[in-house]
């Protein structure tokens, strides 16, 4: 499906759900932000809550969803 996807393919500032949903609500949409080198891991903050989440790169993400 195009809707899915891993975190690391996802282009910075790029919206994304952890979850399939057609029509997520606020506090189910995430964006996706830099790699941190450190821990190997990609940022995501929410997009309503501004509550950030650090993500491994083969984590299974959803995108092409109406918001």
């Amino acid at each position: 499906m195009e809707n899915i996807t891993t975190i690391k393919d996802v282009k910075e500032n790029g919206w994304i759900t952890l979850k399939e949903i057609e029509e997520p609500k606020e506090n189910q949409v995430w964006v996706r932000n830099h790699y941190d080198k450190a821990t190997k891991t990609y940022s995501i903050t929410n997009w309503s809550t501004g509550r950030e989440r650090f993500l491994k790169g083969d984590r299974i993400v959803f995108v092409n969803f109406t918001f």
